[in-house]
């Protein structure tokens, strides 16, 4: 891949709005740069923000929009604002969440019938359902699969312990197997697939455009994979939101993040 020498970072002062800021610097761009740029977003409320911002700061200009899309509905939102062609069709297709609902509820119900709780009523069904579903999201969005937390638990639990890992089968054993046999994955593991194909490809083949990815800190491991490529793309750079340039190399390392040592103040 054709590397930028450093990866372009930028950061806006935490006093300053964020979408302002970005969207004076943006109107400063030369219109046919600006129209040609993918801008990345960390959800559909910033892509709104930051449209109305590039409205008020080019008062009574023909202004060209940049290509938006929201990191967090990257699935959805490339596919329907010019971004279709990074989406990478090897990737499985996402349950609808209807039928993954119904799903977790059926097999919910099968397992209260064999806890000896046949009478337990719908209503908790679903109540357990939605808290398997959400447990699977956090689960796609740290990186994690069903198969690498079952292998760190104990071979040995308490009986209570047991109980709950016997529930939690619903999703570490069970619910991988339903999702192949129907050959879909998770929406949340879907757009993890995504954004990784994105920054895998772009990486090796960099756009032809000026990409950007501002506001998001990278705190999902699947978002920072594309920060870190878009960062060095040859027209690439990273926005981010209140970072202390100032701060020196230990310091940040004690409080996690992780940044470049050229990162720039975007005024």
């Amino acid at each position: 891949m054709p590397e930028a020498a450093r990866p372009r970072v930028y950061s806006i002062a935490a006093g300053q709005s964020f979408v302002d800021a970005l969207a004076r610097h943006l109107v400063g761009t030369p219109p046919e740069r600006l129209a040609r740029t993918r801008l990345f977003l960390p959800n559909r409320r910033s892509v709104r923000a930051l449209t109305q911002a590039l409205i008020r700061h080019a008062p009574g200009q023909a202004l060209l929009m940049p290509r938006m899309a929201a990191l967090g509905d990257i699935d959805e939102d490339e596919g329907s604002d010019g971004f279709a062609e990074t989406l990478d069709p090897d990737v499985p297709p996402a349950i609808p969440p209807v039928e993954r609902r119904l799903l977790l509820t059926e097999a919910v119900r099968g397992w209260l019938v064999r806890q000896g709780r046949d009478e337990a009523p719908l209503a908790e069904a679903l109540r357990l359902a939605d808290a398997l579903g959400r447990t699977l999201d956090q689960l796609t969005t740290e990186g994690l699969s069903p198969s690498e937390v079952r292998a760190a638990l104990p071979p040995e639990l308490a009986g209570h312990w047991t109980q709950a890992l016997d529930f939690l089968n619903l999703v570490l054993v069970d619910w991988p197997q339903t999702l192949a046999r129907r050959q879909q994955i998770d929406a949340a593991d879907r757009r993890a697939r995504l954004t990784l194909a994105l920054a895998r490809r772009w990486a090796e083949s960099p756009p032809p455009w000026p990409a950007i990815a501002a506001g998001s800190t990278g705190s999902v491991p699947a978002t920072a994979a594309l920060l870190r490529t878009i960062a060095r793309l040859p027209e690439g750079c990273v926005v981010l939101p209140g970072l202390d340039t100032a701060m020196d190399a230990p310091s940040m390392r004690r409080s996690g993040t992780h940044c470049p040592s050229n990162t720039r103040s975007m005024a």
